[in-house]
């Protein structure tokens, strides 16, 4: 079977079925999307462990800011997957090559495998008062621009269900050589934490990196406010809770695996907010970075649409776009 998809066999149409199983009404306020996905109303599109986010602006309305929860895979259907895919070597090439051919579907819907999550297994949440029916055009958009970068990207699907593709192609390794995933996931000169003796946790010396964590996310990051109440001094902590709603972004962010981008990244963007507008030369002055360095971080973020801009080169001026 090639690896090339036919339309009707695409992670895209594989996501839009999926929503659309909801129901006739459903699938038709769906079909709303593509229009305003054409236009560019969808911006910023984002996708994490467990969430996809966006920002949907159309011509002078209101910004929406809309957000899909998607429930993690199971860890059966994890290893259902794992097996499924390790068993066919031109899936195995494919996930080696940075490709998961949707030609897998079938193979993994045989083997009661969701890798696109069901209509039920998706929370949806935008922050307008359409009263069309569900979904709202909005959220409508967003799944019809998540779907086109799961064709772009597949492996965001992974990122979606909770899972990374470094620890699946791990897991397929040890699929296929019967080695078991704790070992095949770490590098071949690794201790097991059981053959470490506690002297050597305060010698020891690598890569920061090859460390295993598995965070969680913080599903309300503000939420000491609920418990502790108001802070003092300010008037409207809104602007407080939406810094610590950032801080835990980012710091998911890197927790996730972006690491020290995701950081400077932040980091640029609060020192844009802090001058309101400003020039890539005034940026790296502030923070201590190559001018070029700040030009080409701020060039990709207004492609991402996080940054709005004014003119070009060194003396174009930038505002954060949220």
């Amino acid at each position: 079977m090639s690896d090339e998809a036919t339309p009707e066999h695409t992670w895209s149409a594989a996501w839009l079925t999926a929503m659309g199983e909801e129901g006739r009404g459903y699938a038709e306020r769906l079909g709303r999307g593509p229009y305003y996905v054409s236009r560019g109303a969808v911006r910023g599109l984002e996708v994490t462990a467990g969430q996809a986010s966006a920002s949907f602006q159309h011509g002078r309305q209101r910004t929406q800011r809309i957000v899909l929860d998607i429930e993690p895979l199971p860890d059966d259907q994890w290893e259902a997957l794992v097996h499924t895919l390790a068993a066919e070597l031109r899936f195995t090439a494919a996930v080696a090559d940075g490709r998961l051919p949707a030609e897998a579907v079938p193979l993994l819907d045989d083997a009661g495998v969701d890798l696109v999550p069901a209509r039920d297994e998706v929370t949806e949440s935008c922050n307008c008062t359409e009263t069309g029916g569900d979904p709202c055009r909005h959220i409508a958009s967003v799944h019809h621009a998540l779907a086109q970068q799961l064709d772009d990207d597949p492996f965001l699907l992974l990122r979606l269900r909770g899972r990374d593709v470094r620890t699946l192609r791990a897991a397929m390794r040890a699929a296929r050589t019967g080695e078991d995933l704790a070992t095949a996931a770490r590098s071949p000169d690794a201790l097991g934490i059981d053959e470490l003796e506690p002297g050597d946790l305060f010698t020891a010396r690598g890569d920061v990196d090859q460390i295993v964590l598995q965070p969680r996310r913080v599903e309300d990051p503000a939420w000491l406010f609920d418990q502790l109440g108001e802070p003092p001094g300010f008037d409207d902590p809104l602007p407080l809770e939406e810094l610590i709603v950032r801080a835990a972004d980012t710091a998911w962010k890197i927790a996730a695996g972006d690491g020290a981008e995701a950081a400077d990244t932040e980091l640029l963007l609060t020192e844009l907010r802090a001058q309101r507008m400003s020039t890539p030369p005034k940026l790296a002055e502030a923070l201590g970075w190559d001018v070029d360095v700040v030009a080409e971080a701020l060039d990709e973020l207004y492609h991402q649409d996080a940054v709005m801009r004014m003119g070009e080169g060194l003396d174009a001026k930038y505002r954060a776009a949220s």
